[in-house]
């Protein structure tokens, strides 16, 4: 806080200050009970005086923590409430003010989604433009300031001047992360953004396979940090499968030979010095990014989607500034968010939620799905995902991989599965924000867990 700015408080608004001690509670927390004038939330207590002391036209109230989201959207979901109760109109509109960072931001986000699903109308604005917060504003221009804040309250939408910034945002750090693949980047125009990817196939077709290997892409050439929500699948053995795939990437002529994701469980290569190496290779080479690769291994106990909500909360809240990569794996084994739902509720409701962290923490979210039984000997379609009408209309991306040359009359699935590659084919079946209708296709070594991009 600057010297002067407490001295500059009306007298009338000085009852407002609370100093910080202990526990923090949402500070000037009865603005809320007036909905006749707009109310600002900030973060800081300094930063709502800040705009009581150049407005009468608003209130303004501070979380005091962006830990207090909760408390505050219970606190107006009670206000609401009882005014039902009551029989009483209550139609507050607030104006969310956070800080100008990526904690700010977030808990905007997040302060905006709860309110929106209480129907309570609510703008993020922008009032510290180029300052950090509020508070710095006023200190800063206070005129300017002034200015703005009586602006947003005429016209809180203010809706063109915050796209430009959003655009300006992304000109200078771009949204999209390749997912090392780049026949699929191609088509993903550029690789994945911060939205949903729903990737669906019949069973032992290396869906899984092929999450993991974009995910160990992601964390061995960009360093980015990848969560991977294993439901099916141990972190030990997906860990021997990244190191099979490993073997066989770094096998030559001079090593030994590259080695099953059961041959390395089973260290039955300890025995011969070159594929001791060759393993010790790939170990090394793993060494260097696996940290970046978080496995929950779900096998034991089943998270939900809220649960992974809340995982992911945890990490976002502490780094704002390391957006990770989400993939879950699968959606149909996922425990329900309720326990009374049935299979097409918990599927409704799972895909809702990961389509909520992919908006609420702006990072890309891969989902995995399994196929009807029905559309096993038939090519992928938007159909064949189970509760295909709630993943269809939830995933902004839908990718079925199938066997090529399963859509041909003469296809036989089994003499398929025999090719060694296998010839597999990635279908876009919805881009909502780029190509959809194309293919790219692979060769896929299921011995060793590898994708190898045939349009590369």
């Amino acid at each position: 806080m600057h010297a002067d700015t407490r001295d500059n408080i009306p007298d009338a608004e000085k009852r407002y200050i609370k100093l910080k001690q202990g526990s923090l509670n949402l500070f000037n927390a009865k603005a809320l009970q007036d909905d006749s004038k707009p109310i600002f939330v900030t973060e800081g207590e300094l930063d709502a005086l800040s705009i009581l002391e150049v407005s009468k036209e608003a209130n303004a109230l501070a979380l005091g923590s962006t830990s207090n989201i909760d408390l505050f959207l219970d606190t107006i979901r009670n206000i609401k409430r009882q005014a039902i109760q009551k029989h009483e109109a209550y139609y507050p509109t607030i104006l969310i003010a956070t800080d100008n960072d990526s904690a700010g931001q977030l808990a905007a986000r997040k302060l905006s989604q709860g309110l929106n699903s209480s129907y309570i109308d609510n703008y993020i604005v922008d009032i510290a433009r180029n300052c950090k917060d509020p508070n710095e504003a006023l200190t800063t221009d206070r005129n300017k300031f002034a200015d703005t804040v009586a602006s947003t309250i005429k016209d809180p939408d203010n809706y063109l001047v915050g796209l430009l910034k959003r655009i300006s945002q992304h000109k200078e750090k771009p949204q999209f992360i390749p997912t090392g693949f780049s026949n699929l980047d191609q088509v993903l125009d550029g690789g994945l953004y911060p939205q949903l990817y729903v990737i669906g196939a019949i069973s032992s077709l290396g869906k899984t396979t092929l999450a993991m290997q974009i995910a160990d892409r992601i964390a061995a050439r960009q360093h980015k940090h990848v969560f991977i929500f294993s439901l099916e699948t141990s972190k030990d053995e997906l860990t021997e499968k990244n190191l099979s795939r490993l073997t066989f990437e770094l096998a030559d002529d001079k090593s030994g030979n590259p080695q099953t994701a059961r041959g390395i469980n089973n260290g039955s290569w300890l025995d011969y010095p070159k594929e001791s190496k060759l393993v010790m290779r790939a170990v090394e080479a793993y060494s260097k990014y696996y940290t970046y690769l978080h496995i929950d291994d779900g096998t034991q106990s089943r998270p939900s989607a809220k649960d992974i909500y809340s995982r992911l909360n945890i990490y976002c809240s502490k780094y704002p500034d390391n957006k990770p990569v989400v993939i879950v794996d699968y959606l149909q084994i996922l425990r329900a968010i309720d326990d009374r739902d049935t299979d097409k509720e918990k599927v409704t409701k799972s895909i809702a939620e990961f389509k909520r962290i992919a908006t609420t923490f702006e990072v890309p979210v891969i989902v995995i799905s399994s196929f009807n039984r029905s559309s096993y000997n038939n090519p992928a379609a938007m159909e064949s995902f189970k509760e295909s009408g709630e993943i269809e209309y939830y995933a902004d991306t839908l990718i079925g991989l199938q066997y090529r040359g399963i859509d041909s009359e003469d296809s036989n699935l089994d003499n398929l599965k025999k090719q060694d590659p296998r010839n597999i084919e990635a279908k876009i079946l919805k881009n909502r924000n780029g190509r959809s209708g194309v293919s790219v296709n692979f060769a896929y070594y299921p011995k060793y867990n590898d994708f190898i991009a045939e349009d590369d």
